[in-house]
């Protein structure tokens, strides 16, 4: 028994037990805004333009965390994160006081009434170190978007802007299957609703950016 856990002990200090992290970025504050001052935003949803064959990092398996092959991203992983992402996004950025439209559920028309801009993202880097073991998982996601903004009425995108997000859980956690993608993906719109860009865009009367 002594000897098995000597292996076991070695294992761990040789493979690692913890997870590398991937490229970690800050996250920035929010610039509020009053709904009253807010145009009317749509969000339209986040597409993936993953490069090296869909290769996004490294899995690893066990409780002592053994490599278990490359991690790759395929079009059901988008799939099972599009709801969430919908879910987030209309989240924070109620939160924050945008005047933001919920998804429309009418088959015949694809915008919301009286809405001003929509705001779709592309994420160009998609990378993600995790270890999981049955439902738990531990590790680090890292997510760049480009995020675009349409404006309704002048029938073009008048803005763009590119954000980071990150995601670090140092130890397992149970439940949300996506958790590292969906704290990355969060912080990428804390990241976008922090520009100053972005704010003045869709204030009413943006006055002067703090």
């Amino acid at each position: 028994m002594n000897k098995f856990i000597l292996v076991v002990f070695a294992v761990c200090l040789f493979t690692g037990c913890a997870v590398a992290p991937v490229k970690q970025v800050a996250v920035n504050q929010i610039i509020p805004i009053q709904k009253e001052n807010s145009k009317r935003i749509q969000f339209k949803g986040v597409i993936f333009k993953v490069k090296h064959a869909g290769i996004i990092g490294e899995s690893q398996a066990g409780y002592f965390c053994v490599p278990h092959g490359s991690l790759y991203f395929n079009k059901l992983v988008a799939e099972s994160l599009r709801d969430d992402f919908n879910q987030i996004f209309l989240e924070e950025s109620a939160n924050a006081g945008y005047n933001v439209a919920s998804p429309s559920n009418s088959v015949f028309e694809d915008i919301n009434p009286n809405t001003e801009f929509l705001i779709s993202g592309t994420v160009n880097e998609f990378l993600s170190n995790q270890c999981q073991i049955g439902l738990s998982v531990k590790g680090s996601n890292y997510l760049k978007i480009n995020w675009e903004i349409y404006s309704v009425q002048e029938k073009k995108i008048i803005y763009s802007k590119i954000t980071e997000g990150s995601s670090l859980v140092e130890k397992f956690e149970t439940g949300q299957p996506n958790i590292l993608t969906l704290r990355a993906f969060n912080a990428a719109i804390t990241n976008l609703l922090s520009d100053n860009g972005f704010h003045d865009l869709i204030s009413k009367d943006p006055g002067p950016s703090q």
